[in-house]
């Protein structure tokens, strides 16, 4: 009988293994596309993302859409508030990146809303030297693995002003 369910368990778990699509690492993704935002950036994006309308006041501001993530990317004087997030969110992480030689921060973090959890990933850079200019850009995502996959947008970013 022992070995009848250990058989079973090995066969079920074959059949899984089959139905299972593993997604490529993704270092290895090469089919995203180079995105040149409204706002004084540049990234590199999977080929699910399009540009939504979106129209800001006193700055300017993007907004783009994917299968699992909303992006929205600005500039001006003002901040996105990214960096002021620390307080009350779940598992905050940020860290300073290179976004191609502009010194920016790589935030992190959870917030839960009423469906549920958002994973949030977004970049900050200040240009206070070049034109006092913010540029961020910033990820909402559905589940941990789409704000992985948003983490390495975010480091593509390179600041064009």
């Amino acid at each position: 009988m022992n070995t009848a369910l250990r058989v079973g368990s090995l066969l079920l778990l074959a059949i899984a293994a089959c139905h299972h699509t593993v997604a490529p690492p993704l270092d290895e993704v090469d089919n995203w596309r180079s995105t040149q935002s409204s706002c004084d950036f540049t990234f590199r994006a999977p080929p699910d993302l399009v540009r939504t309308p979106v129209q800001g006041i006193d700055s300017c501001v993007d907004r783009f859409r994917g299968t699992e993530c909303e992006y929205d990317g600005g500039s001006g004087w003002y901040g996105s508030g990214l960096l002021s997030q620390e307080s009350g969110q779940r598992n905050y992480v940020s860290e300073p990146v290179d976004l191609g030689g502009v010194e920016a921060t790589l935030v992190s973090f959870e917030q839960d809303q009423d469906l549920g959890t958002t994973y949030v990933v977004g970049v900050e850079a200040a240009l206070l030297d070049a034109s006092d200019t913010a540029v961020s850009f910033i990820a909402s995502c559905r589940t941990a693995q789409a704000r992985e996959v948003a983490t390495k947008v975010m480091l593509s970013v390179r600041v064009t002003l």
